[in-house]
């Protein structure tokens, strides 16, 4: 399943009754996050989005956690949730006997998410490595198949992505946009971000995002500042779609998806993505 790659028409809700916990009866939305220091890799860190503080152990589950943040069907994020069997956990474990690390493995991504043809929450796990090449490793294929297992016991669905998979363009749109929301409350502003998208909708003018930001301001009795954090907000929630071949700068004008629809674009792109974080 390309979960990446589903349609996204109607906008982020908040009102669908995630359950506070999963089949598993794990909850939903985590409280204690695992330290990136418990990482053997040498790029880790946490990712603080909206849905979720999640630790990342690599560069390719960095970017998925900016697409599953900003995908308007997912509810949550959890990462490095344990994936195991119930039964033979609980046996070994009531019979005093020692766990093998390799029989409790952590999917990458795990992501609750709103089905809208079946109207109801499914769990997506993602595992995520550099290169679909890695994927064919007997240990890495072995342990796939572990979580695709799991997945398909619980009525879930699972994939594996590359880091080539995203879009570089649509990633750093992503998290230009998240540097100037992370401190908005996205649900109380939810109406607001909406009235500003219709101005943007409206708005046939081929002018900058900066220049259109006085008018709008006018026409909300907002500041400037405030009306940008609108437009931001409005396109995380999905009130607005951008036609992510562009950049979300405020030099450019706004690009508008066709159609106000969400489009991935998974294509070869020239630049590498270059990207070294560090814990």
């Amino acid at each position: 399943m390309k979960f990446f790659e589903l349609p996204q028409t109607n906008p982020c809700r908040f009102d669908l009754g995630l359950p506070e916990k999963d089949s598993r009866n794990f909850p939903h939305r985590l409280s204690h996050v695992k330290q990136p220091t418990d990482s053997k890799l040498g790029e880790c860190g946490v990712y603080v989005g909206i849905k979720g503080t999640c630790v990342y152990h690599s560069q390719t589950e960095r970017i998925a956690l900016h697409f599953a943040d900003f995908n308007t069907l997912v509810g949550a994020i959890r990462t490095h949730l344990p994936v195991y069997n119930s039964e033979k956990f609980r046996a070994r474990y009531e019979a005093g006997m020692p766990i093998p690390v390799n029989s409790v493995a952590t999917i990458d991504l795990d992501l609750p998410y709103f089905s809208p043809h079946e109207k109801r929450w499914r769990q997506h796990g993602v595992s995520c490595k550099d290169t679909l090449a890695e994927f064919k490793k007997r240990d890495v294929a072995r342990r796939a198949l572990r979580e695709q297992g799991f997945y398909d016991s619980i009525g879930g669905t699972w994939e594996p992505v590359e880091k080539a998979y995203f879009p570089a363009v649509e990633y750093d749109n992503y998290e230009y946009i998240l540097t100037n929301i992370k401190r908005s409350d996205v649900i109380t502003l939810w109406h607001d971000a909406k009235v500003t998208a219709s101005l943007w909708m409206k708005d046939d003018r081929r002018r900058s995002v900066r220049e259109s930001l006085a008018p709008f301001s006018r026409a909300l009795h907002v500041n400037e500042d405030h009306v940008f954090r609108l437009t931001c907000i409005a396109i995380y929630l999905g009130h607005l779609r951008l036609n992510h071949r562009h950049k979300f700068e405020l030099s450019r004008p706004l690009d508008i998806a066709p159609g106000n629809t969400y489009l991935f674009e998974r294509r070869v792109e020239p630049a590498p993505w270059g990207l070294e974080y560090e814990c």
